[in-house]
C-alpha cells in the first residue's frame, strides 16, 4: 500500500480503490485486481497478482473482504521489513543505507542467535553440506 500507517486512512484508500476497480460488482477478477493495485500505488508482477488471487480469492475472483485480508497481510509484511531495516541501520556506520559484508558476518556470528560460518555462507540455514566451499548461494558474497 502507499502508506503503512494502518488506521482509517488506509481503510478509506482500500474502499476508494475497490469502488474504482469493482464498478459496483461484489467480486473482481485478475484484471480489475491489477487496476486496483495500481490505484493504490503498487506495481505487483503478474505472478504476485495470481498468487494473491489464489491465496485469498475463490474461483478466479476476489471479494472486498478477501482483498482487505490480503492487503492486511501485505502491510504487515512491509512493516516487518521496515523493522528489520531499522534494526540494521544501527550498524550502518556512514548512514548510506549499507552494512559491510564483514560487519554483517560479525553480527551474524557474534550476536544474538549466533550462526556458524557454514550457515552464514548458506544464507542462514543449515544447507546440509560438509564444506562451506560446496555451499551454493543465490546471492553474491
Amino acid at each position: 500500500m502507499s502508506r503503512t500507517d494502518g488506521g482509517e486512512e488506509t481503510a478509506e484508500e482500500v474502499r476508494e480503490a475497490w469502488a474504482y476497480a469493482s464498478k459496483g460488482k461484489p467480486q473482481i477478477g485478475l484484471k480489475e485486481l491489477c487496476d486496483l493495485m495500481h490505484y493504490l500505488g503498487q506495481c505487483p508482477s503478474p505472478v504476485e497478482l495470481q498468487d494473491m488471487m489464489s491465496k485469498y480469492g475463490s474461483g478466479g475472483m476476489i471479494s472486498e473482504k478477501q482483498l482487505t485480508d490480503a492487503l492486511t497481510v501485505k502491510m504487515n509484511d512491509a512493516t516487518n521489513a521496515d523493522e528489520v531495516i531499522q534494526a540494521f541501520s544501527v550498524f550502518d556506520k556512514d548512514g548510506r543505507g549499507h552494512v559491510s559484508a564483514s560487519d554483517l558476518r560479525h553480527i551474524l556470528t557474534a550476536m544474538g542467535d549466533r550462526l556458524d560460518e557454514e550457515q552464514v555462507l548458506c544464507g542462514g540455514s543449515s544447507c546440509g553440506r560438509s564444506s562451506p566451499a560446496k555451499c551454493k548461494t543465490s546471492g553474491a558474497h
